[in-house]
């Protein structure tokens, strides 16, 4: 099998597992981004107060 057969065979195995989308998938992704509070995030950075590198 030369590098284009294994090429072709790699991308029809990855459009088989394409998800499928709803026609109004980004509207609902939108819409809940505009919703949210934004609490459910699981990593919170600190604020930055200063700057931790000293300069040069």
């Amino acid at each position: 099998m030369d590098e284009a057969e294994r090429l072709k065979s790699a991308l029809e195995k990855v459009k088989s597992f394409r998800l499928e989308f709803p026609a109004d998938w980004k509207f609902d992704r939108d819409e809940a981004n505009m919703r949210s509070d934004h609490s459910d995030l699981s990593v919170v950075f600190p604020p930055v107060t200063s700057n931790p590198l000293p300069r040069s």
